[in-house]
């Protein structure tokens, strides 16, 4: 994974930087390849906010969240980005639609052993 820090009219920490790095590899355990990483923090009037861009071989992801902190902002900023990680890693896994394998189509099969043409499994035409 390939980090790159930006802080928008904040003081540069390394601090939170380690920080960040450490939670984002938590959450980064996720993803099978390398991919590159894009942290954003500003300043806004009242709070901080902290905006997280992912791109890698599953595709592009986005986070931004704002807290009173940035080490709360990085939490809730990484617990967004694993949500949809494991999201996508989910979809990946069952991409299969049962109705389409073997047994999925004799399960189309009525007891008079005609198989049903219906477009949808479960409608019947006619």
């Amino acid at each position: 994974m390939q980090f790159q820090y930006t802080f928008r009219h904040v003081d540069t920490s390394e601090a939170l930087k380690e920080y960040t790095g450490e939670q984002l590899e938590k959450v980064g355990r996720f993803l099978l390849k390398d991919s590159r990483w894009q942290i954003f923090y500003s300043m806004g009037r009242y709070e901080c906010q902290v905006e997280i861009v992912v791109n890698g071989p599953w595709g592009h992801f986005k986070s931004m969240a704002s807290a009173d902190d940035f080490y709360a902002a990085v939490d809730l900023a990484a617990d967004k980005l694993g949500k949809q990680f494991q999201k996508t890693k989910e979809k990946h896994q069952h991409h299969k639609k049962p109705d389409r394998s073997r047994e999925g189509r004799l399960e189309r099969v009525n007891p008079a052993l005609e198989y049903d043409n219906a477009p949808f499994f479960g409608k019947k035409t006619g």
